[in-house]
């Protein structure tokens, strides 16, 4: 097992780059994305409920700052990756 751990670590040079490329794609995913989504869509299919257009306004703009965050969060860990990826281009030439 611990052969196997070893082994998962010296094949991923940046592991902790990867994990904040899952983490900023899931989490707000889970978080900000699809809490008010699944809201929005439960409580469209249930006639007995009905949503107030503040409470539907505030359900979209969670999606747009989820989305919003997403995009920055993903952009900054591809710059983090390749600005890695670089530095190590660059220690390998030396």
């Amino acid at each position: 097992m611990i052969t196997v751990f070893l082994a998962i670590a010296l094949s991923v040079p940046f592991f902790g780059v990867i994990v904040d490329l899952i983490g900023s794609t899931t989490i707000t995913c889970l978080n900000f994305i699809l809490p008010p989504f699944f809201y929005m869509c439960l409580s469209d299919s249930d006639k007995t409920r009905k949503m107030s257009v503040l409470v539907r306004a505030y359900c979209w703009h969670m999606v747009v700052v989820g989305i919003f965050g997403m995009g920055l969060s993903f952009y900054k860990v591809r710059w983090q990756l390749t600005y890695q990826a670089s530095n190590a281009i660059d220690v390998i030439k030396c």
